[in-house]
C-alpha cells in the first residue's frame, strides 16, 4: 500500500480541500493517496511539501469452521484506535454493528454454513499532534461471502481383531473425544498384501462403528478408514492396521 502513484487530478485553490474519486474497483483492491502542494504564481511554479500517504481501509473475508473472518489492512500517517465492525441484516435490510474492537480482525462465529454474508468496517483515528480534526473516521468497502465448510473432520481411530474361529476381521473405528463431529460418511479401505495397493471395502453412514470383514483368500490384510462430512471434505486417513494369517493347531490325542 503506497507505491506506484499516478496524478488522477489538478486542483485549484486551498480552499478546495474534497474530491471524488469515481468509477474505481474498491471491492477488489484498496487505493492509496497523497496530496503535493504547489505554489502555483505565474512564472513561480515548485513543490512547497507533500504529506504522507495514506490508504483506504481494505476488508477481505477468511472462511473457518462455521464463521467468517474479518481481516483490514491500512496504511495511514495517523493512529487508528477503534474499529467498528457491521454485517448486512436481512430482515431489518441494514447494515448492523457486529463488534468495535481494537484490533485489525474479528470473528463472526454466527455464521451458517450455505448462507451469503456481507461486511464493511468504520476506523477512528486521530494525529498524534494536537490541532489537527478527529476523530478521523474512514468505512471500507462491502464485500460478501458464502459462508462454506471447509475444515475436514478429525482423523478416524481404527483397530483390526481376527476372530479365527468365525473367519473374519473385525474392524473398529471412533472419532477422538475432542473432535468437532459432523462426519456424514466413512470409507474403509483394505489390502491383503502388506506392500499392496488398497482398495475401498466399503462405505458406511456417520453412526456406524464397526464392520465385519470376511475375506476370501485368508485373513491377512491391512486397513485404513477415513471419514467424509457434508460438504465433501475428507480427512485424513487413519493409521494403517493390519492383521496376520490366522495359524491352525491339531492336537492329537495322548
Amino acid at each position: 500500500l503506497g507505491e506506484n502513484f499516478q496524478q488522477i487530478a489538478v486542483i485549484d485553490g486551498i480552499d478546495n480541500t474534497e474530491y471524488n474519486d469515481l468509477n474505481i474497483n474498491t471491492i477488489d483492491h484498496p487505493f492509496t493517496y497523497k496530496i503535493e502542494f504547489y505554489n502555483n504564481a505565474d512564472g513561480e511554479r515548485f513543490l512547497i511539501g507533500s504529506p504522507s500517504f495514506a490508504s483506504s481501509v481494505f476488508i477481505d473475508l477468511v472462511q473457518q469452521e462455521s464463521a467468517v473472518k474479518v481481516r483490514l489492512r491500512n496504511n495511514v500517517p495517523w493512529t487508528n484506535y477503534q474499529y467498528e465492525y457491521y454485517r448486512y441484516d436481512t430482515v431489518s435490510d441494514t447494515y448492523l454493528l457486529i463488534g468495535t474492537t481494537e484490533e485489525k480482525s474479528i470473528i463472526d462465529d454466527n455464521a451458517t454454513v450455505g448462507h451469503e454474508y456481507c461486511y464493511y468496517v468504520k476506523s477512528y483515528g486521530r494525529y498524534s499532534l494536537p490541532g489537527y480534526p478527529e476523530p478521523l473516521e474512514n468505512l471500507s468497502q462491502q464485500v460478501c461471502k458464502l459462508s462454506v465448510d471447509t475444515i475436514a473432520p478429525c482423523k478416524p481411530e481404527i483397530s483390526v481383531t481376527s476372530v479365527c474361529d468365525s473367519a473374519y476381521n473385525l474392524v473398529r473405528w471412533s472419532m477422538p473425544d475432542s473432535c468437532n463431529y459432523d462426519v456424514e460418511t466413512y470409507t474403509l479401505y483394505f489390502t491383503p498384501f502388506l506392500d499392496g495397493e488398497y482398495q475401498v471395502l466399503s462405505t458406511f453412514g456417520a453412526d456406524a462403528t464397526e464392520y465385519r470383514h470376511y475375506p476370501t483368500d485368508g485373513m491377512a490384510g491391512c486397513y485404513y478408514i477415513n471419514a467424509t462430512d457434508p460438504y465433501g471434505n475428507v480427512s485424513e486417513n487413519s493409521v494403517v492396521s493390519c492383521v496376520d494369517e490366522c495359524s491352525y493347531y491339531n492336537l492329537p490325542n495322548v
